[in-house]
């Protein structure tokens, strides 16, 4: 082989061989780069899984709070069903009463009015087992 193809062989393998350590250091750039972008990635993760674990948390406390207030307003509810059938067994009772007394005044003795009234209330203690008195 002749001097001059040994030579030109030589500087094609050192533009190689430059290209290669090119190549490499563009490589180790790379490589840092990602390694700088896979621990704040990984940070970045174990921030996430901590705010995850505590919006966890808050949202169990939120289904217990919220399950509570359910209960309360179930029982709220039958209370108030409760309440609105006392208070329409309380309107009848007061018609009654308001009747009774419009009658009584419209009856002249004193005895018969009295009578009268108690003729109504005790319908009204039979029927009701109240105005023991």
């Amino acid at each position: 082989m002749p001097i001059n193809e040994i030579i030109q062989q030589n500087e094609e393998l050192q533009m190689q061989y430059s290209k290669a350590l090119d190549t490499i250091a563009t490589l180790e750039k790379k490589l840092q780069k990602l390694k700088r972008e896979n621990e704040r990635l990984q940070k970045e993760n174990e921030e996430l899984k901590r705010e995850n674990e505590e919006l966890r948390k808050r949202y169990t406390k939120a289904k217990e709070v919220a399950n509570k207030l359910e209960r309360k307003v179930e029982k709220l509810e039958k209370e108030i069903g409760m309440l609105r059938k006392q208070n329409e067994k309380l309107r009848k009772k007061n018609k009654i009463l308001m009747r009774a007394f419009e009658i009584a005044l419209q009856i002249k003795d004193y005895n018969a009015q009295t009578r009268h009234l108690r003729t109504v209330l005790e319908r009204i203690r039979r029927e009701t087992g109240e105005f023991k008195g």
